[in-house]
């Protein structure tokens, strides 16, 4: 049981780190796109 909750753990902070990668990707691509509109 310790296993499956560290397992799962783990699963969460990579999700975690995956949504803030794209949320951070996303900016960045709408950021270009604003700057290269003006």
């Amino acid at each position: 049981m310790k296993t499956l909750n560290r397992y799962y753990l783990n699963v969460k902070i990579k999700q975690k780190e995956a949504e803030l990668y794209s949320t951070t990707s996303f900016l960045t691509h709408m950021r270009t796109i604003f700057t290269w509109q003006i």
